[in-house]
């Protein structure tokens, strides 16, 4: 934005906001990154072992898959929360664009 001079153009309260989205966008993408990598390297070796690789002799979930679901669910959060930033920024670029 900023070499296309698009930059130039924009509210620096907009312009800093499409930053923090951006920001909070690679956060997400890192965290997925390390949820993904645990499961290639602990859950999917473990699959073909069927449910004792996952669960104590207590029949509860052992504390590394439950973190690993904990972290599925907050990703799915994030998910969330950056789809609906991401709608609101869209429409308030639409508004930029419409009124230049």
């Amino acid at each position: 934005m900023v070499s296309s001079g698009l930059a130039r153009l924009m509210d620096p309260d907009l312009r800093t906001e499409l930053g923090l989205f951006y920001s909070e966008m690679l956060g997400i993408h890192d965290n997925y990154d390390r949820y993904n990598q645990f499961t290639e390297r602990e859950v999917l070796p473990r699959v073909a072992l069927g449910p004792d690789a996952f669960y104590g002799t207590d029949g509860r979930i052992l504390p590394a898959f439950r973190v690993h679901m904990d972290l599925q669910k907050e990703f799915a959060a994030d998910l969330r929360k950056l789809s609906n930033q991401a709608h609101d920024l869209r429409l308030r670029l639409e508004t930029v664009r419409g009124s230049k």
